[in-house]
């Protein structure tokens, strides 16, 4: 872990800052920064459905019709947290998914048009190496209306390094993946979105 200096004299962790995370990270209808539960159902009723998506998701997955959906299929409360979806055939793992919202001051209807990747934060960079199965990112906008999705065969060989963040004014560590590799889906895609992703 290393430190950043912000100009006010006080150093910064990049992980370590609570009240940072606190602030850009939770949403008005979460319990706290940590608490994605709505996000993933959203997910599980809504966008796994989406044929579009469907198509996408099953170039990489093969679980015909026997598959169970697992939130938090690792988590062990207030000590461990890993993947936020767990999609399980024959009591085997055969897909991962990581949920991200973003939040009310960044992409709320269209996506912003001085956006130039997704970052995927280096802490979890685990989450492409401890399983042998496919791993997908899935970014929701703020409303939960659509999303942006990206297999982890597409951007696992994007180095990690750090990034500061000047909103935050915290550095992170992240993999820049370029909005061209990754894929939109849901309602309202608008024609400058359609040109953006895949």
């Amino acid at each position: 872990m290393s430190n950043r200096n912000d100009g006010s004299g006080k150093i910064q962790m990049i992980y370590g800052n609570a009240a940072l995370k606190q602030e850009y990270g939770t949403m008005d209808d979460r319990k706290n920064s940590f608490d994605d539960s709505k996000d993933i159902n959203v997910f599980r009723t809504i966008a796994l459905k989406n044929p579009d998506f469907q198509k996408y998701y099953m170039k990489f997955v093969d679980i015909g019709n026997d598959h169970k959906f697992i939130s938090k299929p690792y988590d062990i409360p207030d000590k461990h947290s890993d993947v936020d979806i767990g999609i399980f055939s024959n009591g085997k793992a055969v897909c991962h998914i990581d949920v991200e919202r973003s939040g009310p001051t960044s992409w709320v209807e269209e996506h912003p048009r001085h956006y130039k990747w997704i970052h995927f934060l280096g802490r979890k960079d685990k989450y492409l190496v401890n399983y042998d199965c496919p791993f997908f990112i899935v970014l929701f906008n703020y409303n939960l209306t659509k999303f942006v999705a990206v297999e982890k065969s597409v951007f696992q060989h994007i180095p990690t390094k750090p990034k500061w963040f000047a909103v935050k004014k915290q550095e992170d560590m992240v993999k820049e993946i370029p909005l061209k590799s990754c894929h939109i889906f849901g309602e309202n895609i608008t024609e400058y979105e359609r040109a953006k992703f895949k």
